[in-house]
């Protein structure tokens, strides 16, 4: 008899392990086709920060939840005897699933249980002896498996494929926007702005001429865009630009055909150097008798001749 509770026992752990298993494949399978629609939305859509922030979130609770129900539990049922299935129940699993053994697996622990009557004894060994032949492994259903495998191929097969498409567009380009969830990205426009300047700064107070290049497969209305006030420049052309008047500080400005389909740009502000206060020191000669004076922000001075004069300058915005 216990050689036929070792052969049970043994199909129990092997149960919890195929569980495991199959655990394993279906979350694979799940989140495989999971995080292929999402790149597939995230390619198109260009998800915010928040929803992206949310799924995020959202994807690692179930991933965890997955993980210990589908995987972890089912490995600690295998090794932890107080976790699994008793071995009447197991039996039933068995008999089921093979018609020559059918419920005399159960019958068999059954009259175990009922002591050591001579007639009992006797079924035992009988049923034991016709019982030990069998593979309850056999009894392991390998069908959902199987089915899990196959659907397994549908997230791999759409991944090749929209990778020979285009790989970085709707695979490397989502997938790092997916990643990086708390940033905010602008989904790209049909059209590009190309600044011609070297550099966009101007002093404090001058005009600033922005040279700029619409480069578009169509013919886009191009509009500046300053705080709340809109300004028309035309169409698209090869080379435009546009003159900012006294600019008094830094400037952050868009370009485009609305505030939504368009790019932003700052003019950084150069403060011009000045003389912030002008000191001189006169130090006159000894035999004048005269005292040692500071004089500030002067325009006219006479002094003693002879005397050693001492300039003080500040200054600001001077590198």
């Amino acid at each position: 008899m216990k050689k036929i509770e070792k052969k049970i026992s043994e199909f129990i752990s092997k149960l919890y392990l195929y569980k495991a298993l199959e655990g394993f494949v279906f979350f694979v399978f799940f989140f495989g086709l999971y995080f292929l629609i999402y790149i597939i939305i995230e390619s198109f859509f260009y998800l915010d920060s928040f929803t992206r922030t949310s799924l995020f979130y959202i994807s690692l609770l179930l991933a965890i939840i997955l993980f210990l129900y589908k995987i972890l539990y089912p490995l600690l049922q295998s090794f932890i005897p107080s976790l699994q299935i008793s071995k009447e129940k197991a039996s039933k699993i068995i008999g089921s699933s093979d018609t020559r053994i059918n419920d005399r697996l159960l019958n068999l622990l059954q009259l175990e249980k009922l002591g050591n009557d001579e007639l009992v004894t006797q079924s035992i060994q009988q049923l034991e002896k016709d019982l030990f032949n069998y593979d309850f492994l056999s009894a392991l259903n390998l069908k959902n498996l199987r089915i899990f495998f196959r659907l397994l191929l549908i997230p791999i097969s759409f991944f090749i494929i929209i990778s020979f498409i285009n790989f970085d567009g709707f695979i490397v380009e989502p997938s790092n926007r997916i990643i990086s969830y708390e940033t905010k990205f602008e989904k790209p426009l049909d059209f590009k702005i190309q600044i011609l300047n070297d550099n966009l700064t101007v002093v404090e107070g001058e005009d600033f001429e922005l040279n700029y290049k619409v480069i578009a497969s169509r013919d886009v209305p191009i509009f500046i865009f300053i705080d709340d006030k809109i300004f028309e420049v035309g169409n698209s052309s090869n080379f435009n630009k546009y003159i900012f008047n006294n600019v008094k500080s830094n400037l952050n400005f868009r370009i485009g055909e609305s505030i939504t389909k368009s790019y932003s740009f700052n003019i950084n502000l150069l403060h011009p150097p000045k003389i912030s206060s002008l000191n001189l020191k006169i130090n006159p000669p000894k035999y004048t008798g005269l005292p040692v004076t500071d004089i500030t922000n002067f325009s006219d001075v006479e002094v003693a001749e002879g005397s050693e004069l001492t300039w003080i300058i500040k200054s600001e915005n001077i590198n």
